[in-house]
């Protein structure tokens, strides 16, 4: 296996192939296999720029803790009023100057096109940690190393999709990932004003990808091998909708495979009952767990290559 990523800038999910999501689950488990205080970095003294301009907590603080955990150190921005972008530095400058104090880049910002504007001009790495309603490329490698680890296969999934899907950027990155491996297939379980949007549905569709899109997790429940819910995405849309899925509980899946799995990219709202927390089958806290350890991987691999 090639020991390299394929890319030096991770702004899309598109970017990742077979082999990079291979390596880089690979060097995930290793190193959550290692304990903390061998975990190295290939750059001495690494410093991350942690670049925030959208509320965070799991992506903020486990890159930050990933770069001190390889012995670096961090810059952040978690207000974008406390920058010049508001006096009207464009993107791409900040970009420019940003490379100059740090080795390597992490970037959210509401705007979808802003990874491309920002990255235009930057000699150092750059992470896409979600851009609008458009992607969020590591939590894609988050989710998948959560899947590898459980069924130790990336293909031949059967994957359920809950609640908000048409604004949930975490949905989006993982669908194009799992498109890509052979003979999985996908349920999309919403109601009509949150179904998935036809770009989406236009790349499985290119994929040769079986879907189906339902309002009732009934409907599919008992053939899941993943179950992947999210919020309601309330920051990416002006008006209320007019329906939304009822809240998920125990008692609602009844019906799940023992060897299905409960995926959620957090943070928890009013989508899903802490009553799930005790099956056997939640597994969004390991999920969440697993972020260190990808972006460790991802981080590593970043600096190593830079």
């Amino acid at each position: 296996m090639n020991k390299k990523l394929s890319f030096q800038n991770l702004l899309t999910t598109q970017q990742l192939n077979h082999q990079d999501i291979s390596l880089l689950i690979n060097t995930a488990i290793d190193i959550k296999k290692t304990p903390k205080a061998d975990i190295k970095s290939i750059t001495p003294s690494p410093i991350l720029a942690s670049l925030f301009f959208e509320p965070s907590t799991r992506t903020r603080f486990s890159f930050e803790s990933a770069i001190l955990r390889l012995g670096g150190q961090y810059i952040n921005l978690e207000q974008a009023n406390t920058s010049s972008i508001t006096k009207g530095e464009s993107l791409e400058d900040m970009g420019r100057v940003m490379s100059d104090y740090a080795d390597i880049i992490v970037l959210r910002h509401p705007d979808i096109d802003s990874m491309k504007a920002f990255s235009q001009h930057t000699t150092v790495p750059v992470i896409n940690a979600g851009n609008g309603s458009e992607e969020h490329p590591t939590q894609a490698l988050i989710d998948l190393m959560t899947l590898y680890e459980h069924h130790q296969r990336l293909d031949s999934l059967r994957i359920g999709f809950w609640g908000d899907l048409k604004y949930s950027r975490t949905v989006n990155s993982l669908v194009q990932s799992l498109s890509s491996y052979d003979d999985n297939s996908f349920h999309f379980i919403a109601t009509p004003d949150f179904q998935i949007s036809p770009a989406t549905q236009e790349i499985l569709s290119k994929n040769h990808c079986p879907f189906s899109t339902v309002a009732k997790l009934d409907s599919c429940l008992d053939q899941l091998d993943v179950l992947y819910v999210t919020r309601t995405q309330t920051e990416r849309f002006s008006k209320t909708a007019p329906t939304y899925l009822s809240p998920l509980t125990k008692k609602v899946l009844t019906n799940i495979s023992e060897s299905c799995i409960i995926l959620h990219p957090l943070p928890r709202v009013n989508e899903m009952s802490t009553d799930i927390d005790t099956l056997d089958q939640a597994h969004y806290f390991k999920q969440s767990q697993n972020g260190l350890f990808m972006r460790i991987a991802l981080l590593n691999n970043l600096l190593q290559q830079s």
